[in-house]
């Protein structure tokens, strides 16, 4: 058990709740050892890196794993902190902003879904990083190149949320979104 508890919650309750998780997701992703949870901490803090510390970390690898954290997370009141890799040190890291949350890690929802040469965009889980984007247009022979961020294995979705610059007709990846499928607690 973390020493660390999500805001509001009991030990009791927040026992209750990894075990729902660890039921869902599987016992090994779901990171609640010091040395785990030390690896969400932001390398470039300004003041204690520990007043953004997280009280665990999950790692589901599909929606349907998704949903079921949502639904225990909304049933016991736990903050979540989601991240697709954690890795846009420019723009924030995988630290919580709300020391204590549980940051669900969307690194293994890693796959291409769809490039469509005619229309010129592609379906993308959270978890691609660029040099993966990079490598799956080179497998099915694209047309297209890929406007990467400077460090390839940053996620495509997280540097575009996060207003990343790059080599678009726009400049920002965030204005080539057209469009997101988004879950809710709810």
């Amino acid at each position: 058990m973390p020493d660390l508890l999500p805001p509001g919650s009991g030990e009791a309750a927040f026992a209750a709740a990894l075990e729902e998780f660890r039921a869902a997701l599987g016992a090994q992703w779901v990171f609640t050892d010091d040395d785990d949870r030390a690896s969400y901490l932001d390398p470039f803090a300004i003041g204690p890196r520990e007043d953004h510390a997280v009280s665990a970390a999950l790692a589901p690898a599909d929606t349907d794993q998704l949903r079921s954290i949502l639904a225990i997370a909304n049933r016991y009141r736990i903050p979540l902190w989601p991240v697709s890799m954690g890795k846009n040190f420019a723009y924030g890291t995988a630290a919580p902003m709300l020391k204590g949350s549980v940051v669900v890690d969307l690194k293994r929802m890693n796959r291409v879904l769809e490039v469509d040469e005619e229309l010129g965009f592609a379906l993308v889980e959270p978890g691609v990083s660029f040099f993966d984007f990079k490598e799956e247009l080179d497998r099915r022979g694209s047309r297209y190149w890929m406007s990467g961020a400077a460090h390839s294995w940053g996620s495509v979705i997280g540097n575009a949320l996060e207003h990343g610059v790059g080599y678009t007709p726009y400049g920002i990846h965030a204005d080539t979104i057209c469009g997101m499928e988004v879950m809710l607690a709810d």
